[in-house]
């Protein structure tokens, strides 16, 4: 995540996305941004009406950080439907130095008391594969970390060149993590993927109702 990126069209999605979990759930969540450095755009949605029809509140907190030139991070945390969200120092960045790395999940362990579940926001999402750890890429020992503390996850992700993509990724992921249950939300920007060792069907699918509703709108733009 970049601050640059910050109340770009993939917010409005995760926000909103975590705002169902959080309340239909009752999920106690962390966000951790694995912040870097970099540009980026997609505002456009902030000119289409529908998006602020469906969801007010979250539509004109991110109009604000635009219209105030405030792109920062550290302002997402102001938003009032995440005020319950517990989140990583925002003055942390994450790195391709080892070290600096390792030092980075240090600080996420520290966070996870009373928390149900953490949103994993990188850059990239999931690393393809396990080689010389990048800062755009989450990896397999670091997720496994989590999950095996029984704590539940969302993860961004990009979409990759590959065949099956998004039934291979989430076909991964039950394969790394035990117990695991996935259910990805897609756009056609990204992929965000809520992996539960246990679910409410008719709260997933409350959920996933209300995605295809935001969907709808995301295609018109």
């Amino acid at each position: 995540m970049k601050d640059i990126y910050v109340a770009d069209i993939n917010d409005f999605y995760k926000y909103d996305l975590i705002e169902k979990i959080r309340s239909k759930m009752r999920k106690r969540i962390l966000i951790v941004w694995m912040k870097t450095l970099g540009d980026g755009n997609r505002i456009k949605y902030l000119e289409t009406s529908k998006f602020k029809e469906y969801n007010p509140i979250l539509f004109e907190s991110l109009k604000n950080i635009i219209d105030n030139n405030k792109r920062k991070i550290e302002e997402i945390q102001n938003i009032q439907s995440l005020e319950c969200c517990k989140f990583i120092n925002n003055n942390l960045y994450i790195t391709n130095n080892k070290k600096e790395r390792e030092n980075y999940f240090f600080e996420v362990s520290k966070l996870l008391k009373d928390v149900d579940l953490v949103f994993f926001d990188p850059d990239n999402g999931i690393a393809p594969n396990n080689k010389k750890k990048k800062n755009v890429y989450l990896y397999w020992d670091e997720i496994n970390e989590i999950w095996n503390k029984n704590i539940d996850l969302l993860i961004y992700q990009s979409y990759r060149h590959e065949k099956n993509f998004i039934e291979n990724i989430v076909n991964c992921c039950k394969k790394e993590l035990k117990m695991a249950n996935v259910f990805p939300f897609k756009t056609k920007y990204a992929l965000f993927i809520l992996i539960l060792r246990k679910y409410d069907d008719n709260i997933i699918n409350e959920i996933k109702e209300n995605w295809k509703k935001i969907n709808q709108i995301g295609e018109e733009i």
